[in-house]
């Protein structure tokens, strides 16, 4: 989704834009978590500014809804997974131990679930953390401080 913005500061490599979109279109949007937060009225959102703009301009931000989807189906996928394998294992190794199937099972399951959430973590934090940003894509006027 393609939105029209104007950037207020600069922090680093991102910008703190207001957004001039219609809210309408916001509920439609998978992603809308990215941009309004916890404030449902708040029209204030980090982006990503590879192309430099300054405080003033007025630009055009496009929300990563794809990335946001394949993420989180990813996210889901692997935790069910982890968690049939750790249930599957646990109920195989009742076999080996005198614990009943159904301890071991649910402790496989549990165990499955923390480790999985464990390395899902950490690979969201360094690999996708900076792909899941809106992004500045284009600058359509500068501001009047920037000529």
């Amino acid at each position: 989704m393609k939105d029209k913005a104007k950037v207020i500061s600069i922090e680093g490599e991102f910008s703190r834009v207001e957004v001039q979109c219609l809210f309408t279109a916001c509920e439609r949007c998978s992603a809308r978590n990215l941009c309004r937060g916890d404030d449902p009225d708040s029209r204030l959102l980090l982006v990503k500014n590879p192309l430099g703009a300054k405080p003033g301009d007025m630009v055009t931000i496009e929300v990563p809804e794809d990335s946001y989807t394949r993420s989180l189906i990813s996210i889901f996928g692997f935790l069910l997974l982890s968690s049939l394998l750790g249930m599957g294992l646990g109920f195989l190794s009742s076999r080996l131990v005198v614990f009943s199937p159904e301890i071991l099972s649910i402790a496989g399951l549990l165990s499955g679930l923390f480790i999985c959430g464990f390395l899902l973590l950490n690979r969201f934090r360094k690999k996708n953390l900076l792909t899941l940003y809106p992004v500045i894509i284009s600058i359509l006027n500068k501001g009047e401080d920037n000529g």
